[in-house]
């Protein structure tokens, strides 16, 4: 009896000092993470409205620029765009009151009093008049809305602070876990500095795909059952994935519309290409699955043709439309959605597609680049995706171009197709939007949307299309990010103050020199700061040990 107590004593403390163990490491990762605290922002702009003059506005609205405007945000919102040179016409605080806080301003028509001392390159000592606002000379530099990835894998805290450093003001993460509901909470309540972070549930999928983090179904129940589940949880949104019968689609499908769910789509054999058109599917993801199930891998234009007629004829005769000769914006908001306390907007129903060009073009970089795990560029990823999934996804390319060296002469020209089928999509009449699935193999957070965004100049598409993708069309996509995409009056403040023209060079979106995230401006220090903070981290444990837990707690 002794032993068997002593042994009970050993493993019961055995336990608990590995929950402490555990505990302490995951601590430890949060605490080098506090250059996200909200306080780390610049602090001229510490709290208060903010005037932005002699900014050149690329809204996203239409295919222009505005030169000479002027741009009030409060409160996390745009509140009043105008000409500057309208702002000498303002001589009493009754012209400002449909604006909001410049109550106490008596003479407006002083502009000297509000100049800044110095102008963006002195950001850090710009004079601020307590309770009215900071005024801001953007010397001419552009306004355009924040990025949106709508395809990315997250991991920890890190990755956030390089999407914002790249410009990205908002993520759609797919492979939903509990911890990213615990990471949009956070976020949302401004306990760190985010993007927006919108999430799917974890993977719906057959029972003969064998993941832990997905979810397999057996029957038609327990389809509907997770889906209402997912929707309870407080996940944004349903990822159907691979294996799925049409029978389990279906009841997914049926269950999310009577919930109003939206639906993500990463395309099933299981299913005819054309039945992933549906008003609950709001984007079809992965051009790579155009050639693979669509064309059967035959890389032929005139059936690449066919299989997209065949897309718009099942949306027309289902009443989806097209934003052929339009731009499909979305409409007027609805009352705020119970679940998120968010406003939901209206969608326009049509054809979403989110190619996710660069992570199978990294695939060829994988088979060029020998050295590519130990590369300088890699050390911005999770160094336990780098060690499992980056390494694992190598050797396989390794192995596969050492049986058959073609193998990357055929991967590039499916590559080149991919350019062909982006393209033709959009000539076609497809909405695209822009993804990457940013977070796994070797596609960086952050870094990869500027890549993602240049194959679809690369395409074809105008600079103003490339844009529209990754702002208007991905804000448009589900009611709960009708916001942002577009600087217009009572739209989010979720903008990037650039020093060069996007519409002139895609180049100009690297460097933000201020990046707002719903009004909270963050300065190209500190944003130079937050790539650094990413380089080489090592969580590996810390992530090991999150992503165990989620599966303890998802099952």
């Amino acid at each position: 009896m002794k032993i068997v107590t002593g042994l009970l004593k050993f493993v019961l403390v055995t336990f608990g000092v590995l929950v402490l163990a555990l505990t302490g490491v995951l601590w430890m990762d949060q605490q080098r993470t506090e250059y996200l605290k909200p306080e780390n922002r610049l602090p001229a702009f510490a709290e208060g409205a903010i005037l932005l003059t002699n900014v050149q506005l690329v809204p996203m609205t239409a295919d222009t620029v505005l030169s000479g405007m002027a741009v009030y945000l409060e409160d996390g919102v745009i509140r009043r765009i105008v000409e500057e040179r309208t702002l000498d016409e303002f001589d009493g605080v009754d012209d400002f009151d449909e604006v909001g806080g410049l109550e106490e301003v008596d003479r407006f028509d002083e502009m000297d009093a509000f100049e800044a001392v110095g102008g963006l390159e002195e950001v850090d000592e710009l004079w601020y008049r307590e309770g009215n606002f900071t005024r801001v000379d953007a010397e001419g530099r552009y306004l355009m809305p924040g990025l949106i990835d709508m395809h990315v894998h997250l991991w920890d805290r890190y990755e956030l602070g390089l999407y914002l450093a790249n410009g990205v003001t908002a993520v759609r993460n797919v492979w939903g876990m509990p911890m990213h509901l615990r990471m949009k909470e956070e976020a949302h309540r401004g306990e760190y500095l985010s993007p927006r972070i919108y999430t799917t549930g974890p993977k719906l999928t057959g029972q003969e795909v064998i993941d832990g983090s997905n979810w397999q179904l057996s029957d038609v129940a327990e389809a509907r059952s997770r889906v209402r589940a997912f929707h309870d949880e407080g996940y944004d949104f349903v990822k159907t994935y691979y294996g799925l019968s049409r029978e389990l689609f279906e009841a997914i499908l049926e269950e999310a519309s009577e919930l109003g769910i939206d639906v993500v789509a990463h395309p099933t054999p299981g299913v005819a290409f054309s039945d992933h058109v549906h008003p609950q599917i709001r984007s079809i993801e992965h051009v790579e699955d155009v050639v693979q199930q669509a064309l059967e891998f035959q890389m032929d234009s005139l059936a690449l043709q066919q299989v997209l007629d065949g897309l718009m004829r099942e949306a027309e005769a289902i009443g989806m439309g097209s934003s052929r000769g339009g731009f499909g914006e979305q409409g007027e908001p609805h009352q705020p959605d119970p679940n998120t306390n968010k406003v939901r907007y209206e969608v326009q129903y049509e054809v979403r597609y989110c190619p996710t060009m660069t992570v199978f073009h990294n695939i060829t970089r994988m088979l060029r680049e020998d050295s590519i795990l130990t590369s300088d560029s890699l050390a911005f990823m999770n160094p336990l995706v780098r060690l499992v999934d980056s390494k694992a996804q190598f050797e396989r390319w390794s192995g596969a171009k050492a049986q058959d060296p073609g193998v990357v002469d055929r991967l590039e020209a499916q590559h080149a197709f991919h350019l062909e089928i982006v393209r033709a999509m959009h000539e076609a009449g497809v909405t695209l939007i822009a993804g990457t699935d940013a977070g796994i193999g070797v596609t960086l957070p952050g870094f990869s949307i500027h890549e993602e965004l240049a194959f679809y100049r690369e395409a074809g598409l105008s600079n103003f299309e490339v844009l529209r993708t990754a702002t208007v069309n991905a804000a448009g996509t589900h009611g709960v990010m009708g916001d942002l995409g577009s600087i217009e009056e009572g739209k989010a403040a979720s903008l990037l103050l650039l020093d060069g023209n996007p519409m002139e060079d895609l180049g100009a979106l690297r460097d933000p020199v201020v990046v707002f995230l719903d009004g909270v401006p963050l300065g190209r220090d500190q944003l130079g700061r937050m790539k650094e903070q990413a380089f080489g981290r090592k969580n590996r444990v810390a992530t090991g040990v999150r992503y165990l837990k989620n599966l303890v707690q998802e099952w």
